[in-house]
């Protein structure tokens, strides 16, 4: 339960508002299920919102994590995007300073405060913190360690050796990046080959409801 306040907390729901909603349809759920079970005279058919209710109550809570995974990944997604256009500006000879102004107006506007935040705290703190807060934000540990090497080259300059170095850590973050999108495109084509066990799996729903209904009337006849 803790999990689920927190996630509503991160994705700045309301949770008297998530726990209306939820009990609202569980008693839409029941309302129609009872109803249909009093016309039918036969309260088997209690089962069917009870499971309904049980399913969309872990896929109404389930969808809090869906989202935040959904919106970390678009978050690194859009870091990869942004930070291969800074080191286009670096190999271009700009600064760490202006390449991360250069990249501000490609940002959107969450990052784009975070970005602001990063500049503004490198203005008056020349130490580290800055940069490891700014990698804190994001869940991939390689985002971190784009970080850290864009810190050292504050720190000791932009040489071949530690831009080189940078080079090849935002390299394979970028090159996981790229393998997870086509992963992610590839699943979501192979998701569409299932469409049909849905369809069978409504099929069977409505023949358990039938064989609902049978058992109804054979328990009546005695």
């Amino acid at each position: 339960m803790k999990t689920i306040k927190n996630n509503m907390a991160e994705l700045g729901l309301n949770p008297t508002r998530e726990y209306v909603i939820l009990l609202v349809f569980i008693l839409i759920f029941f309302g129609a299920g009872g109803a249909f079970a009093y016309l039918r005279s036969n309260y088997y058919f209690l089962l069917v919102p009870l499971g309904a209710s049980i399913i969309f109550a872990y896929a109404f809570f389930a969808r809090y994590g869906w989202k935040i995974g959904k919106r970390r990944r678009a978050e690194e997604e859009e870091f990869v995007k942004l930070f291969t256009y800074f080191q286009v500006y670096l190999n271009d000879g700009y600064n760490i300073y202006n390449a991360l102004n250069s990249i501000v107006p490609f940002a959107s506007p969450t990052m784009r405060l975070r970005l602001e935040q990063l500049i503004q705290d490198i203005d008056s703190d020349k130490t580290i913190t800055p940069f490891v807060e700014f990698g804190n934000a994001f869940e991939d540990i390689q985002v971190r360690q784009v970080m850290l090497s864009i810190f050292q080259m504050v720190d000791q300059g932009t040489s071949d050796a530690y831009l080189q170095q940078f080079r090849h850590i935002f390299g394979r973050l970028s090159d996981q990046k790229h393998a997870l999108y086509k992963q992610k495109r590839i699943e979501k084509v192979t998701n569409l080959s299932f469409l049909p066990l849905v369809g069978s799996g409504v099929s069977m729903m409505m023949l358990l409801a039938a064989l609902m209904e049978i058992m109804g009337g054979v328990m009546n006849g005695f």
